[in-house]
């Protein structure tokens, strides 16, 4: 199966993913916290490789939302505020995605900052994709 280099294919999946997440919250935040969070970061993940491949970036299989949202920072500066926040959705996530038995159980409070941080992305991935791609941070 070949994956879409259409950036507008990788919001849409961006924006089901949000949206399942946020009915999630609504319905039942503490009970469903982690898969809130596990929503909240496949949906940063595409998110992401929709504003790295809208500025040209080849896609790869990279699942770590801390490496792509340095690679996204590469091409704007706008991304680093969200850092931390991005890094504790990321390791949320990890928590919901396997079943350890070390990981620390999730919590309302996580699935709640979860669906901000990826609300604050989203919002500032799609404002600058409406922006025109320049020749600034991009790789040669």
């Amino acid at each position: 199966m070949k994956k879409s280099l259409d950036p507008g294919e990788w919001l849409k999946r961006a924006d089901m993913d949000f949206r399942t997440a946020e009915d999630a919250v609504k319905d039942d935040a503490e009970e469903l916290a982690d898969s809130i969070c596990y929503l909240c970061q496949q949906s940063a993940e595409k998110y992401l490789k929709a504003f790295l491949l809208s500025r040209g970036w080849i896609l790869k299989k990279i699942h770590d939302l801390n490496t792509l949202l340095a690679e996204a920072g590469k091409y704007d500066p706008s991304f680093s505020p969200l850092v931390d926040r991005v890094r504790k959705l990321y390791e949320c996530s990890m928590s919901a995605h396997y079943p350890l038995d070390n990981a620390a159980d999730l919590t309302k409070a996580d699935a709640l900052s979860s669906s901000d941080t990826l609300r604050d992305l989203a919002g500032l991935i799609k404002t600058l994709m409406r922006k025109p791609a320049s020749s600034a941070g991009q790789e040669a």
